[in-house]
């Protein structure tokens, strides 16, 4: 049968990283029937490929198959990382980071393609996943709460608590829809709590 590819992808604390795995493994009659060997194509197999990133702005970068098979792609190990940079216009996997990933939707699409066996027989494979990015958001309400807490003016810190309360909602209910896949909704959601910490994160009570 087909390889059933699979990727996660996951940004660092510092916003400034996103690491990218394969999470296909290995061919398992009974626990992975599309993962890779035989009968499935090999990962040796595979000879071109591309990872396409889609970033908020809808800016697209390409990492090349040179890149991915510098890095070990494509892999059966879910354990093996590609580290993404974001470049003064690009995603790219050198570093280090020109600046942290802005908020938003990044849509992946992870493409391989060879041949295997008799014949040979031809393989194209793809997957498309999309991720919704919320560190910056998520700093800029922390410090919300923070200078709540700090307040020593009681109708100032219930009006600066209400603020990072509703930021917290919005953002939840971003991430919420993106895990859904309503996309839309996401990016909503995620721009009414970017505008309440733009406009209500004030130092001044």
């Amino acid at each position: 049968m087909a390889v059933a590819l699979g990727i996660h992808i996951c940004q660092t604390s510092n916003c400034k990283v996103l690491k990218f795995s394969e999470t296909t493994g290995a061919y398992d009659a009974v626990t992975n029937p599309g993962g890779w060997g035989a009968p499935n194509p090999q990962t040796t197999n595979v000879n071109t490929g591309s990872l396409v990133i889609v970033n908020p702005a809808g800016v697209t970068s390409t990492i090349t198959f040179a890149e991915l098979s510098a890095g070990g792609f494509p892999t059966d190990d879910p354990t093996v990382e590609l580290q993404l940079f974001n470049g003064v216009s690009t995603i790219g996997v050198t570093g280090p980071s020109a600046s942290a990933f802005p908020d938003g939707i990044y849509n992946f699409t992870y493409a391989l393609a060879g041949s295997f066996g008799p014949g040979p027989i031809d393989f194209d494979y793809s997957v498309t996943q999309s991720i919704l990015l919320t560190s910056q958001t998520r700093c800029c309400i922390d410090k919300m709460f923070h200078l709540a807490s700090q307040s020593d003016c009681t109708d100032c810190k219930n009006e600066k608590l209400n603020n990072a309360l509703e930021a917290e909602a919005f953002l939840k209910a971003a991430e919420y829809a993106a895990a859904c896949g309503k996309i839309e909704m996401a990016k909503k959601n995620l721009a009414k709590a970017q505008w309440i910490c733009n406009t209500k994160n004030c130092l001044n009570c």
